[in-house]
Formats: structure tokens, sequence, C-alpha cells
């Protein structure tokens, strides 16, 4: 049985900000793997929705992860054995393919079968195989392709924001110079 996940409305999602967001999906059994993963992408700045960390408690947990998922740009898939027989995982995918959200399979266990994004709905999709190589390597992999994930913002946000100030201000000492106020205003 697949989970069914309700449709959050428009006014309870987040707007799109800078960050670009992604929502994990993924088996208990691979939860030490999968947090070092997001680990990795939050220290690139991206913006990763992770279960174990983004549901209060006391929160619907079916509802939370709708939001989670409506609210991403991508979803990443963390292909298992385990996550392709789950059916709150197989439900997090359908929901994500209702919404119009792009999946990204990633294998994280060499021992899923090619075949198994077939069980998922997910048949016509290629999966990046986390398992290859180094961390680093498969990080370039997964965000190597500008188109399918759109870059963060710069490292140096805190300086970018110091600029615009900086630049702001200058601005308004010059209009707000009494020199320039007792100018005739012209059209």
């Amino acid at each position: 049985m697949v989970f069914v996940f309700p449709d959050i409305p428009e006014s309870e999602l987040l707007k799109q900000g800078v960050k670009p967001r992604f929502f994990v999906s993924y088996s208990r059994a691979y939860t030490a793997q999968v947090g070092d993963i997001v680990a990795q992408l939050e220290k690139l700045y991206y913006d990763v929705w992770f279960d174990k960390r983004d549901i209060p408690g006391g929160e619907d947990w079916k509802w939370q992860i709708a939001k989670g998922i409506q609210n991403a740009q991508r979803v990443l898939f963390m292909m298992s054995p385990e996550a392709c027989d789950s059916d709150v995982c197989q439900g997090e995918i359908h929901h994500a393919l209702k919404h119009g959200i792009h999946i990204i399979p990633i294998r994280i266990n060499s021992k899923t079968p090619d075949d198994a994004l077939t069980k998922v709905g997910l048949a016509d999709k290629q999966y990046i195989d986390w398992g290859e190589t180094t961390i680093k390597r498969n990080l370039e992999r997964l965000l190597g392709d500008r188109a399918m994930i759109p870059p963060p913002l710069p490292h140096d946000i805190k300086n970018l924001n110091l600029r615009f100030e900086q630049s702001h201000r200058r601005y308004l000492n010059t209009f707000f110079r009494p020199d320039f106020c007792k100018r005739p205003f012209e059209y």
C-alpha cells in the first residue's frame, strides 16, 4: 500500500527563496549515510529538508512531509532495497510526481538492483551511483549539471549584504544631502 499525502494549500508553502531547496526521501536504515550527504550539501549552502530534524515533535508527520515535498525544488531519492520497498518512500515519490517536482535518484547501496526504479515509478530516470567514488566526486556529479540544480548564493553572503548596505547608504547620503535637496525638482 502506497501512502497518500495531503495536498498543502499554496498559502502555507514557502516563497521561492535564493537557496535551492531539496527534500530527501530515504529508508531509515541509512540515516547516518544520508545525514552525511545532507551535511555536505548544507556546507555548500543548499537548503535540505531532512525529516529527522525538520518534523517538530507532536506534529502530523504526513502533513509535514507533504509540505516539505511541495516546498522543494528537487527531491533526492536515496535508492536502497529498503527505500524501494518502503510504502512511505513510494508515497513521497508519487506526491512529488503529482506536483511536478524533479526527482534525482541516488543509489546509496550497491545491492540495489538496476531495475529498482521501476518499482517506485521512476523507470525513465537515470540514477547517480553514490558508491562508485569519493564524496567530493559524487557531489560534483550531483551539482555539476546547472540545468538540474540551480547554484546557491555565494558563500560570502554576509559580505554581499554588507556591500548592498554600503552602496545603499551612499545613495541615501547623496540623495538627502542638504545641497541636493535645495535644488529645484525637474521633470
